[in-house]
């Protein structure tokens, strides 16, 4: 089966209505983490212009990561430039640890 990987920053006000897009989606495996940056938009009143946000990874099934990311892009979306950006890359390998045996 081949996987992709969703990696999304959305803005730290925007989490909870991607999450509950993504819950009603059934998604299992999500990563979420608070991190600061900026694309297109910039805080001019922060000394070092960054804003705050949200990281979220996933890994899905291939034929899920339209619908996955579509998600969220509805949850995330509010017609500003700081709506932030969603990226699905190939995974060349998916190994779940729970799975995996030493060979000797």
């Amino acid at each position: 089966m081949d996987y992709k990987r969703i990696t999304a920053i959305i803005p730290d006000t925007s989490i909870e209505n991607v999450k509950s897009n993504l819950i009603g989606l059934g998604v299992n495996w999500i990563t979420v983490s608070r991190n600061r940056g900026h694309g297109e938009h910039m805080d001019y009143y922060q000394k070092d212009r960054m804003t705050d946000c949200i990281r979220i990874e996933i890994f899905i099934e291939e034929e899920k990561a339209i619908c996955i990311a579509d998600a969220i892009c509805y949850g995330a979306y509010d017609g500003e430039n700081s709506d932030g950006m969603v990226a699905i890359s190939p995974v060349d390998k998916f190994i779940m640890v729970r799975e995996f045996k030493e060979v000797a």
